[in-house]
């Protein structure tokens, strides 16, 4: 049976084909669930429990009947969420999982585990503005710096070193920006090897993934074992690592989509992906501009590249470019800029003529038309700004648009 996610039902496919595996320790699976949308929620499994034991065990399949009887499970409420906000035009991740090219080994009548969703741990060359240490081993930089020095980190999420702010786990040790803590391992690693002729689609993120030494493993294990023709590789990078070595082992693989998390262009997105520089992503992109990968460039939405986003469609038309959401918790959400902005950036949205598909953002910054920031609202977006700004020698008006800067000041 098939039939398709869409807004007038509750059905999503990755419950019915997919488990997410986004953190690992050196005890095994840490986090599992139907996808990487669920935050915390995680499903309930034993220690050490096999990824198909997981797949099949009684919380994924509440969720797979909840869906069935057409019931908002709220393990998926980040979708329920966010299609709440985008009435009218309904845009989610569960939406986005019916991908007809991808999914037509789906049967929501016989789940089978066909499809991973792979974290390969915290490793990282980049220590990004929106980021988090637990997917960047770099920012543990940043966050010793506020510790050493007592920077007021206060409600900034991952970084609020004061209150033991319980949604970081990181290592403050001298040097543990060079240590990756987590990572893909143990028997259940060795179990999904031994049955990766089961896999057709395989999503992979970091840290940055082209660095993790057990998704380059993987890719040779599935061309030895002579299965990558069968597979599509979905990886999520920051586009820095690529060399002809790796771009001719990922032509042996059915589908390659390449999705390159991009915020900006030029010095604005050397001050977000800190400290890459542009030059090198361009020099980088060539080695896969004249391949059949399948190119897709995405950004998170915030307060440093707002204004920059039709220049960022703008250089990468041809490609498909999509935006994303902060964790709405950051101060440097869009939703706390001055409602005169959010007015003139849709505007500016709207006008993006390059297919871009901007229709979340769009939507997100019209539910926020009603909220004018408050005065404490806008000084902690400037303090998470110069938290940064301090532990990297940096000044927001030297990288920010002008109306940024002024909103600033």
């Amino acid at each position: 049976m098939k039939t398709t996610p869409k807004p007038n039902n509750t059905l999503c496919w990755y419950p019915f084909s997919q488990l997410a595996l986004k953190s690992w320790n050196k005890d095994g699976i840490k986090f599992a669930g139907p996808c990487c949308n669920i935050r915390h929620e995680g499903l309930e499994f034993e220690k050490g429990a096999l990824p198909i034991e997981i797949f099949h065990g009684d919380h994924m399949e509440e969720i797979r009947q909840s869906m069935l009887r057409g019931e908002k499970h709220s393990t998926c409420r980040v979708c329920w969420d966010e299609e709440s906000w985008n009435k009218g035009s309904p845009d989610s991740y569960r939406l986005w999982s019916a991908d007809p090219n991808d999914n037509e080994h789906v049967n929501i009548l016989e789940p089978k585990l066909q499809a991973i969703d792979f974290g390969f741990g915290e490793d990282c060359n980049m220590r990004c503005r929106m980021c988090k240490p637990g997917n960047s081993n770099k920012l543990r930089i940043d966050y010793k710096y506020f510790v050493d020095n007592k920077i007021d980190t206060t409600g900034i999420p991952h970084f609020d070193w004061a209150n033991n702010d319980p949604m970081h786990d990181v290592n403050v040790e001298p040097n543990s920006h060079n240590t990756v803590y987590l990572g893909v391992a143990g028997k259940q690693w060795q179990n999904i090897l031994d049955n990766i002729n089961d896999l057709v689609y395989v999503k992979a993120t970091g840290g940055e993934t082209l660095q993790a030494k057990e998704f380059l493993y993987f890719i040779d294990v599935a061309i030895q074992k002579d299965v990558a023709k069968n597979m599509t590789l979905f990886i999520t990078t920051n586009g820095t690592k690529f060399s002809k070595k790796l771009v001719d082992k990922l032509n042996n693989f059915k589908k390659i989509e390449l999705i390159l998390s991009i915020e900006s262009i030029g010095d604005n997105y050397e001050y977000i992906r800190y400290p890459v520089k542009w030059k090198t992503l361009e020099k980088n992109l060539a080695k896969v501009k004249d391949t059949d990968f399948h190119i897709k460039v995405s950004s998170v939405l915030s307060v440093y590249n707002a204004h920059y986003i039709t220049e960022l469609c703008e250089y990468f038309d041809g490609y498909r470019v999509s935006i994303d959401l902060l964790n709405r918790n950051q101060y440097i959400d869009t939703k706390f800029l001055p409602v005169k902005i959010k007015s003139e950036l849709i505007e500016d949205y709207e006008a993006v003529t390059t297919g871009a598909i901007l229709k979340k953002a769009i939507n997100y910054l019209k539910y926020n038309l009603v909220n004018e920031p408050t005065e404490e609202d806008l000084s902690n977006l400037k303090r998470e700004i110069c938290a940064f700004d301090s532990s990297r020698d940096q000044s927001y008006v030297d990288y920010l648009h002008p109306k940024i800067i002024q909103c600033l000041k």
